[in-house]
């Protein structure tokens, strides 16, 4: 993995992991701020709020979602849930203007150099990896993927 480029360390990077097991991390240069996903869209719009309360500016502000798809192996109850969750947060971070981008699991993964691994084994390296990034948070299976995108967008997109 890259270090970190001083020229990126007053960027203020939002990760969404849109799922309703996701989380959103904020990082700025004072800190991290990593929430789970709340369960409703009052909820969700209100911590989006809150943590560009916490920036000194949005055009200095970025925002990166993983881009992902319901499988067709998914429920059509899970799928539609996550389908809203996912256009529920593209909303929210339309109505500022702050420049967005989409990642696909596929790549923000492979940077943190996480092989072929079983769900359970991959959702475990991931934790570990936010944990070992992050070691002041207390890192749950909820916002691990949130800390990771955004860390991998501060990094190596914005």
């Amino acid at each position: 993995m890259p270090k970190n480029n001083p020229k990126k360390r007053n960027i203020n990077v939002i990760g969404i992991d849109p799922g309703a097991k996701g989380g959103i991390t904020l990082i700025t240069k004072n800190g991290v701020v990593s929430k789970k996903c709340p369960d409703t869209p009052e909820k969700m719009a209100g911590e989006f709020m809150n943590m560009l309360e916490q920036v000194d500016s949005l055009s200095n502000t970025k925002v990166c979602m993983e881009f992902v798809h319901a499988f067709p192996t998914d429920s059509r109850r899970s799928a539609f849930k996550f389908g809203t969750n996912y256009g529920l947060w593209r909303g929210i971070v339309a109505s500022y203007d702050i420049e967005y981008a989409e990642v696909s699991p596929q790549k923000w993964i492979k940077y943190f150099e996480i092989g072929k691994l079983t769900k359970t084994e991959r959702k475990r390296a991931l934790k570990e990896k936010a944990i070992k990034l992050f070691p002041n948070i207390k890192v749950t299976f909820n916002i691990s993927d949130s800390l990771l995108i955004a860390h991998y967008a501060k990094e190596m997109m914005f």
